[in-house]
This record gives C-alpha cells, structure tokens and sequence, in this order.
C-alpha cells in the first residue's frame, strides 16, 4: 500500500503552497516583532543572508505596505516571481527555460546577498 502522502511526492506545488501557507498563518498569529525567529546565520556571522528581512517584509505586505516589503527583502517579490516561472516552464517541459530561471535565481541569490551587505 502507498503512503497517504504519496500523492503530494507528485505535487510540489501543493507542498509549496502549503508550507507558504502554514508560514503566512505563523506570521500573522507571531505578528509581535519580539515573538519572531531570529536568523542563526545573522547571529553567528554578523552577515545578512538572502532571506533575512522576509518575515518583516511579508508583515508589511500584509498590511498592504508593498514599499515596506520590498524596502525589508525584495525577494518578497522576485520570488514568487521565479517560482512561477520555474512552475510554468515544468509544465511545459522546456528544459532550456528551466535551466535560465534556475541560473537566475542563483544569480539574483547571490548578487542580492552581496550587495544586501555592504
């Protein structure tokens, strides 16, 4: 017999949607800024990592404040951005389109997480 979570193995989508999903709720239940996660690489570093900033950034587009969001982490925008296209271009099969939006969101990461910290 299969696994009753098999069925999502075949649906990253769904998995993807459900844990952007069960995030949105933790932001919105832990909207106290002194109840949220602090980043550990922040903490052991001093340095900025591509993600910091995005729980402060989705509070804000919660609120309807898309300048504080991009202000906090533009990834907030860029990356449902590269998702979709990334989902667009599975579905299509294009391996070629595929393989450019990997490369550039490695490339965004990077160049973000330079620049993001000087």
């Amino acid at each position: 017999m299969s696994s009753p979570f098999a069925r999502f193995a075949l649906r990253p989508d769904l998995v993807g949607t459900g844990a952007a999903g069960a995030g949105l709720i933790a932001v919105i239940v832990l909207g106290d800024e002194s109840q949220w996660w602090q980043c550990p690489f922040r903490g052991l570093t001093g340095i900025l990592c591509p993600g910091c900033g995005m729980q402060h950034a989705i509070s804000a587009l919660l609120s309807g404040d898309l300048a504080g969001a991009i202000a906090a982490n533009p990834t907030v925008v860029v990356g449902p951005l590269l998702v979709g296209l990334a989902l667009f271009f599975m579905r299509t099969q294009n391996a070629v389109g595929k393989q450019v939006v990997i490369f550039g969101a490695i490339a965004y990461t990077v160049i973000f997480s330079i620049f993001r910290n000087f």
